[in-house]
């Protein structure tokens, strides 16, 4: 684990980043983690090569980013605060997860008084089908959708 990246993220400076299986950073961002995250995963901007095996370090961890490393093939989370949905989803996937504290529901990254609607969408749709449809059709296209719909078919 990077203790210097995991300071940064329990300092808010930088809200997730991606570690690689080999301890390189390929992916960091100060905004929106979710957005920011699934627009680039889905767009195919992140070797998955990197991503699977790696290590997933978060401000917030809620089901959207456990959603996304149980998809991408992260083995680890490392978080400054966990939500209970998050922590559950986590520990259904067999995905290892340090934390500092949990929290019942991710708070918006623009606004802390309100939870985060992605994260309150998402423990409403209750199905894994459901709520990774939700986060394609919200943060980019249904491209990687329709190549493994068609890879299970052939």
């Amino acid at each position: 684990m990077n203790e210097s990246l995991r300071k940064e993220i329990r300092s808010g400076e930088v809200l997730a980043a991606i570690e690689s299986a080999d301890g390189r950073e390929v992916w960091r961002t100060s905004k929106s983690p979710v957005g920011t995250l699934l627009r680039a995963y889905l767009a195919h901007e992140l070797d998955e090569r990197e991503l699977k095996g790696g290590v997933l370090y978060a401000n917030q961890l809620g089901l959207a980013l456990a959603l996304f490393a149980k998809r991408a093939g992260v083995t680890q989370c490392v978080a400054a605060k966990l939500s209970d949905p998050g922590q559950q989803k986590l520990r259904e996937e067999g995905v290892a997860v340090i934390f500092d504290r949990r929290i019942k529901l991710v708070r918006s990254s623009k606004n802390p008084e309100i939870v985060c609607p992605i994260e309150a969408a998402l423990v409403d749709a209750k199905e894994d089908v459901g709520r990774w449809e939700f986060l394609e059709v919200r943060f980019g296209s249904n491209e990687r959708a329709a190549a493994e719909s068609e890879a299970r078919i052939c």
